[in-house]
């Protein structure tokens, strides 16, 4: 994952309401295109969308965001988990 990506999740789990496409590309660098290819992109990873769509903007699933968020944060700790 990019790191304007993680940026990004970590804003909308900061955010104590939804924010607009354009407030999280001015916040991350990043255009409202991009913004949304981002949004795209995690969540097609999972079944159920990690971030939503409202009519206010954008706002995240705090326990799914979580759960990716320690999953990107961890580092592989033996030579066996670092390898492919």
């Amino acid at each position: 994952m990019q790191e304007k990506q993680l940026a990004m999740l970590r804003l909308l789990c900061k955010a104590t309401r939804p924010l607009t496409g354009s407030a999280l590309a001015k916040a991350v660098g990043t255009s409202s295109r991009t913004i949304l290819n981002y949004i795209r992109d995690i969540n097609s990873n999972y079944s159920v969308p990690v971030i939503l769509s409202t009519g206010e903007g954008y706002r995240i699933d705090r326990e799914r965001a979580a759960a990716l968020l320690e999953k990107v944060n961890t580092i592989p700790e033996g030579y066996r988990e670092r390898t492919f």
